[in-house]
């Protein structure tokens, strides 16, 4: 259907008001919208008054888009709307729009059924003004526990001081979602009085509590929190210590760091593949250091995730050791440091990789073909021309894509001869 155009905007009440097809009422609306005069605002309001859902929710949609103080007006007055479609679609407009003229008739919203109440309360999050702030606090006792989360994470949004105690107060709510939000609005706040009972809070009996906690105080980048979160790595329950965790990596300084290195030691192996994920995350010079040691450690499942971790990094500093984790007892931390060297794709690994040709496990024999294309030095091609003759077959495949990768004559005739033979039918050229 084309754009619809008039050349008198009153007309729409002709139209889009009289019983009819709604899309064609949607499209006169999105027309209006494309109008945005006062005129057109004017005929907006009136098609809230539309029969049909999808048109009211539209003239909603196009006043918001045109958010200018005559639209911000309109839908004002649409918060006293017949239909509670339109009062919540029209609070939610203006918390987008964020004008300040809609504060004081948003807090009056606060009154009206609990579906528009949520909408008022995020809107009044979203435009951040603080006269908001006492009757969102007045909401965080409200019988619905929806609204009791919306006007935490309102406050959380505005985040005004003179929520602090009402905050503090609301961690002890009988619904884990309104605690979550009300320790993540502390932090927002972000004072010594706020953050306190969020750092008391990772003592709570309510496991969501707990984590959120935790993540709560990772989104700052706070040295009390920092210090915090390096003693909750001591904490009994092993979902603190990895949300602790996951907070440090957000922060990411060095203090972290620091503190995630002694995390590798935890006893429970989901900690330590957590911190070793962690340290590749914020990838660092400090973290490379840890991450280094860490192909050292006595646990086979942190020097796996050291050299994935080193791998995606992709400093070269670690090459060195990555080719000595080739000489791992452990078949999985040799395959990893094979692919971890093929990531890096630094030359000095190349004798090591072609030496990894010889590996007793297959799959690191694999991987060590597969790293040898990726780097795509001469050198290798002689010894992955051997490869093609290797028992296992995925061996075999790895050293034809390498070989491919190379490129040079000699690598494209061995590969062009051996295609034909016996475990290579299926290897595409």
């Amino acid at each position: 259907m084309g754009i619809i155009r008039f050349s008198n905007t009153g007309a729409f009440s002709q139209q889009a008001l009289q019983p009819r097809d709604p899309d064609l009422c949607s499209s006169v609306v999105e027309a209006l919208e494309n109008m945005s005069n006062k005129e057109a605002v004017d005929a907006l309001s009136q098609a809230l008054q539309h029969k049909c859902f999808s048109v009211r929710i539209s003239a909603v949609e196009a006043l918001e888009n045109i958010g200018n103080e005559k639209a911000v007006d309109a839908l004002i007055h649409a918060l006293h709307h017949e239909y509670s479609d339109v009062r919540g679609s029209a609070a939610e407009a203006l918390g987008k729009i964020g004008n300040e003229l809609a504060v004081n008739a948003l807090i009056q919203s606060l009154q009206d059924i609990d579906e528009v109440r949520m909408w008022a309360a995020g809107a009044l999050g979203k435009i951040g003004n603080e006269l908001a702030v006492n009757t969102l606090i007045q909401a965080l006792q409200d019988e619905y526990d929806f609204m009791r989360l919306c006007a935490a994470e309102a406050l959380g949004s505005i985040s005004n001081e003179t929520a602090v105690d009402a905050l503090i107060h609301a961690l002890q709510d009988k619904y884990d979602s309104v605690r979550v939000c009300a320790a993540k609005a502390l932090v927002k706040i972000g004072n010594e009085t706020a953050i306190n009972p969020v750092i008391q809070a990772l003592q709570h009996e309510d496991y969501f509590v707990r984590i959120n906690a935790a993540e709560a105080l990772g989104n700052i980048n706070n040295e009390k929190a920092v210090n915090v979160l390096s003693q909750a790595l001591q904490h009994e329950y092993s979902s603190v210590r990895i949300s602790a965790v996951e907070a440090l990596r957000n922060i990411g300084n060095e203090k972290a760091v620091n503190a995630l290195s002694q995390a590798l030691q935890d006893f429970d192996s989901n900690v330590r593949v957590c911190t070793a994920k962690a340290l590749g995350n914020i990838g660092n010079e400090k973290a490379v250091d840890a991450l280094i040691q860490a192909l050292q450690h006595e646990y086979s499942d942190v020097r796996v995730c050291a050299t994935e971790a080193l791998g995606d990094i992709g400093n070269e500093t670690a090459v060195n050791p990555l080719i000595q984790a080739l000489h791992d007892k452990y078949d999985f931390v040799r395959w990893r440091a094979a692919k971890a060297l093929g990531e890096i794709g630094n030359e000095l690994a190349v004798d090591a990789l072609i030496q990894a040709l010889q590996d007793k496990c297959s799959s690191v024999r694999s991987c060590a073909a597969k790293a040898l294309g990726n780097i795509g030095n001469e050198t290798a091609v002689n010894p992955l021309i051997q490869a093609l003759q290797d028992s296992d077959y995925f061996v075999r495949w790895s050293a034809v894509e390498a070989l491919k990768k190379i490129g040079n004559e000699a690598a494209l005739t061995a590969v062009t001869q051996t295609l034909q033979q016996k475990g290579f039918d299926d290897i595409p050229f």
